[in-house]
């Protein structure tokens, strides 16, 4: 009887792996369920015999050139679907799943430089549906979390530059089946000697989808209150620690080395301040005192992180012109968002009304780079966006109020300004001061008209006519 079990199992197998072969993806669900109906197999059974050899499957689908060809990026993804349907299936029990992470998506996506990136988001979306389906965030912040951080941490200096204190929370890990309570994000010796780390870029990005998976699902209606057997944590409270992990992280990279901070810019900061437009203020407990972190105070923050970007090289001024490029991206109205931007004195963080802004900006149209010119054109035309209610965003009067030139009396290079903002027209149209909201808006929809048509020629403009216009 058992010979012949076995040899069942080895014709399942063989017809599955022939299925996952030559089907799409999207198929193996459906055929698993016929699998099941047909001849009784537990889905368990196959899950983890499937997981089981999962490993020898990659390295035995993978080309000596390291490289996947289409069916097996096809036959892989197949497997992958099988295992998340199963997951399913079984309500995602925590010691399948956890098997699951460990044993499939980290081997898995540590060998991302052989996958395509259509394979690697195909692989990504069927563990997302898992844990999203089955409420299974818990098991994800307690092992995929603190693995990616950790590789993040050691792919960087940060690890020698800053106390581990900063990414504490108060969490309790289940990492390869051991209940031990873990107090940072820092996988054991064994854990890093079987999985080592993910590269810097993989890292990042597996945190910055894992944001983004739960904060969609966070807008979709739930029909049910599922949770998982391990602690009962809800979806809010997994948001709130990894924006409150990812913010401390990303500030940290971004006064690292360029490849931090690329990767800090390109992964982390858009789905952070995608997830700060909601979530304007975080309380967390970290080793039983309680923590803050406010929207207002982390635009800050990385207000000053740009400034002291923008005195080091050139490469690092590129970085803090991208910086503020997405950063208009997403907050160019504060005046929209409500209380979500507010400091605790009721007042909004707006970059705009600091005078180092402008000054930067001024800088970069006068760049030699073209590059750099177009970033801070780019962004000047955001700063100076309509807002939704259709009132141009206007300079703050902190800025724009300064005192008149003549009374403190005026430098030669500022002589010469004034006479080429004659030469070039600007002049008068920025000394209409009749209707002041109206006349600021025409004066910078004219700067900006005149700096287009000069092209390379536009630090001339920039040097005759920046005086006028923010004051």
């Amino acid at each position: 009887m058992s010979h012949n079990k076995t040899f069942s199992m080895a014709s399942v197998f063989r017809s599955l792996s022939e299925s996952f072969r030559r089907v799409p993806p999207m198929a193996v669900p459906a055929i698993l369920d016929c699998l099941f109906a047909s001849t009784g197999l537990s889905p368990s059974q196959l899950f983890d015999s499937l997981l089981e050899t999962f490993p020898k499957n990659i390295d035995d689908t993978t080309t000596t050139e390291g490289k996947l060809d289409a069916d097996q990026c096809n036959y892989i993804t197949s497997l992958v679907c099988a295992l998340c349907h199963i997951l399913k299936k079984d309500g995602a029990n925590p010691t399948a799943l956890k098997s699951f992470i460990w044993k499939s998506f980290v081997p898995l996506i540590n060998k991302a430089a052989t996958l395509n990136r259509e394979m690697l988001n195909q692989v990504s979306e069927s563990f997302i549906d898992v844990v999203t389906e089955t409420n299974s965030w818990p098991i994800v912040e307690a092992t995929l979390i603190p693995f990616c951080i950790s590789s993040a941490l050691y792919s960087t200096s940060v690890l020698q530059n800053v106390e581990l204190d900063t990414f504490e929370v108060d969490r309790r890990s289940f990492i390869l089946g051991s209940n031990v309570p873990v107090h940072e994000p820092r996988m054991d010796d064994q854990t890093m000697k079987d999985y080592g780390f993910l590269q810097l870029p993989l890292a990042c990005h597996v945190l910055a989808i894992m944001l983004d998976a739960v904060l969609c699902n966070r807008q979709v209606p739930q029909t049910s209150d599922k949770v998982v057997s391990n602690g009962c944590q809800k979806a809010e409270e997994f948001t709130v620690k990894l924006i409150w992990d990812i913010c401390n992280l990303s500030e940290q990279m971004l006064l690292q080395s360029s490849d931090c901070r690329s990767c800090a810019i390109c992964h982390l900061l858009p789905v952070i301040f995608e997830a700060l437009i909601s979530h304007h203020s975080l309380e967390i407990s970290i080793q039983g005192h309680a923590c803050n972190l406010s929207r207002n105070c982390f635009l800050m923050k990385i207000w000053k992180c740009c400034k002291k970007l923008f005195s080091f090289g050139t490469l690092e001024r590129r970085d803090a012109y991208r910086i503020l490029s997405l950063y208009f991206c997403f907050f160019s109205h504060n005046e929209e968002l409500g209380g979500a931007g507010m400091c605790d004195d009721g007042e909004e963080f707006d970059i705009k009304a600091d005078k180092d802004f402008w000054d930067e900006i001024k800088k970069g149209l006068v760049d030699k780079e073209s590059s750099v010119r177009k970033q801070s054109l780019h962004i000047l035309k955001k700063a100076l966006s309509k807002n939704g209610r259709g009132n141009p965003t206007t300079i703050p009067k902190t800025i724009s109020s300064g005192k008149d030139s003549s009374v403190r009396g005026i430098t030669k290079r500022e002589r010469w300004a004034n006479k080429e903002a004659k030469s070039l027209g600007v002049g008068q149209i920025c000394s209409q001061h009749e209707i002041a909201t109206n006349s600021r808006q025409q004066k910078w929809e004219a700067f900006i008209l005149l700096y287009e048509m000069l092209e390379e020629y536009g630090s001339h403009l920039v040097e005759a006519a920046w005086s006028l216009q923010v004051h």
